[in-house]
C-alpha cells in the first residue's frame, strides 16, 4: 500500500516539478478544489488586495485574480518561477503583479492586504518566525493570514516523495533519523543540489504544529481556525480523496504522526 502511494506521488511530483505549465495548472486546481471553498466557508474573501507569499509559478495567484477580480500580488524568491508566472498571467483577464524577492530582507510591495496566503511555503523559509513578524504590518487590522504546511512528524514532511532514489519509499525517516535521511539523499542524489538545500532547510526548521502555534503566539497572531488532514487536499493529484482527521490530528505526538497536512487561519491580536 505504502509502495503504491509512493509510486503515485513520485510520478505526479516528477511531472509538476519539471514542467512549469503543469505546476501552474496544479496550483489553479488546488485553488478551485479546496482553497476557494475553504476561504468562502470562513467568509474571509472581500473586495480587497491579496498577497500570495511563496507563490511559485503563480497558478494560485492567477486563479485568485481572475475569480475574485481583485488586485493580487505574488512574491517568491525563485526568479525562474516568477518569470513563468508572469508569462502565464499575460493572457489573464485580471493579471496579478509578480515580484522576485527575499521575504526576510527585501521590502514587501504594496500597502496592506485583506488576505495573505502562505500555502505550503513556511517550512522552506530559514527564519519562519521573522517571516510571520514581517507580514503582520502588511495585513489589514481585520484581515486574515492563511498558512498551510506538512507538519514535521507527518510521514512525508521531509519531502521525500520528491526524491528519485529509494528514499521516496521511506516515510518518517526525516523525523526518526534526520542525519541518516540527509546522508542518504546526499549520497544517492548528489546532482540535485538546489533541491537538497531546500530539504536541508526543512530539516533545520522542523516545524511541528506546536512549534508553529508557539511562534504565532510570540508574534501576536490569534488562531481563528485550524484543521488537520490524514490525506491533505494536495493529494488529489494522485487520485486520492481529501480526508480530515478531526480530533485525532490534535492528539499529542500521535496526532501529528497521522497528519500529512495542516492549515491555519490567523488574525492579528
Amino acid at each position: 500500500m505504502i509502495r503504491s502511494i509512493n509510486n503515485l506521488i513520485s510520478h505526479f511530483d516528477k511531472t509538476r516539478f519539471t514542467n512549469a505549465n503543469s505546476y501552474i495548472e496544479y496550483q489553479k486546481e488546488i485553488y478551485d478544489r479546496h482553497l476557494l471553498l475553504f476561504l468562502r466557508s470562513k467568509q474571509v474573501l472581500q473586495a480587497r488586495p491579496i498577497l500570495d507569499v511563496g507563490c511559485g509559478t503563480g497558478g494560485c495567484a492567477i486563479a485568485l485574480a481572475e475569480t475574485l477580480q481583485v488586485p493580487v500580488t505574488g512574491i517568491d524568491i525563485n526568479e525562474d518561477a516568477i518569470f513563468a508566472g508572469c508569462k502565464a498571467a499575460a493572457a489573464a483577464s485580471n493579471a496579478p503583479q509578480f515580484h522576485a524577492l527575499d521575504l526576510l530582507q527585501d521590502e514587501i510591495p504594496g500597502d496592506t492586504y485583506g488576505l495573505i496566503l502562505m500555502c505550503d511555503v513556511i517550512e522552506h523559509i530559514p527564519n519562519f518566525q521573522l517571516a510571520l513578524e514581517r507580514l503582520r504590518p502588511k495585513l489589514d487590522a481585520d484581515g486574515f493570514l492563511y498558512v498551510s504546511f506538512p507538519p514535521w512528524r507527518g510521514p512525508y514532511a521531509g519531502h521525500q516523495h520528491n526524491a528519485k532514489s529509494a528514499v521516496r519509499f521511506m516515510p518518517y525517516l526525516h523525523a526518526v533519523a534526520p542525519s541518516l535521511f540527509l546522508k542518504l539523499l546526499h549520497r544517492w542524489e548528489p546532482m540535485r543540489e538546489d533541491w537538497l538545500a531546500d530539504v536541508r532547510q526543512i530539516v533545520a526548521n522542523r516545524i511541528s504544529m506546536r512549534k508553529f502555534e508557539l511562534a504565532t503566539h510570540d508574534c501576536e497572531w490569534k488562531i481563528e481556525h485550524s484543521k488537520t488532514y490524514f490525506l491533505r487536499p494536495a493529494f488529489f493529484r494522485m487520485g486520492l480523496p481529501t480526508v480530515p482527521n478531526g480530533w485525532l490530528g490534535r492528539l499529542p505526538w500521535i496526532g501529528e504522526c497521522i497528519t500529512t497536512g495542516c492549515e491555519y487561519l490567523l488574525r492579528p491580536k
